[in-house]
């Protein structure tokens, strides 16, 4: 029974590693879109990515990466503001590195987890739930840096001031 216990704590945990290290790198990626959309404002000759890539989180970042990349050759002359912002691309990278490698542990956790059950779980329910959890993740992360959150929380804050 202790074991058991382990196991759902260690099915938590692990995919908890997947979830916060996904936000992270989608905050990061947010302010570095933030720094790179005022000097591309209104180029068409810089489109924006698609949220789509977040099906492929490698990809989105490669394509983020590219697009930076090309705002900067085209805006930046000063070497500090270059490094400085490639920085941000680094922070960005490794912490999808680092959910990506929650991920993985999540998908082992799941199946750990659902080995201890007393019922079988066919292998498309365990990855019925890895996907639920993957979705989760990213809504949660796409929630957490949004415009719409950002101004539901100014907002109280402004009437709690105000009161």
């Amino acid at each position: 029974m202790e074991a058991n216990i382990y196991v759902v704590l260690t099915f938590i945990g692990i995919w908890m590693l997947y979830v916060f290290p996904l936000y992270q790198g989608v905050e990061e990626l947010s302010e570095q879109k933030r720094v790179l959309q005022k000097f591309s404002a209104g180029r068409e000759k810089y489109p924006q990515v698609s949220p789509w890539w977040w099906l492929l989180p490698p990809l989105k970042i490669s394509k983020e990466k590219q697009r930076g990349i090309k705002v900067l050759k085209d805006n930046f002359s000063d070497e500090e503001d270059v490094r400085a912002l490639f920085h941000f691309f680094n922070k960005t990278t490794g912490w999808f590195y680092i959910a990506i490698a929650g991920l993985l542990n999540g998908i082992a956790a799941t199946a750990e987890l659902a080995a201890i059950l007393p019922f079988k779980v066919p292998l498309w329910g365990q990855l019925g739930v890895d996907l639920l959890i993957i979705a989760i993740g990213m809504l949660h992360a796409r929630y957490r840096v949004s415009r719409r959150r950002e101004q539901r929380l100014v907002d109280q804050l402004v009437r709690k001031k105000a009161q």
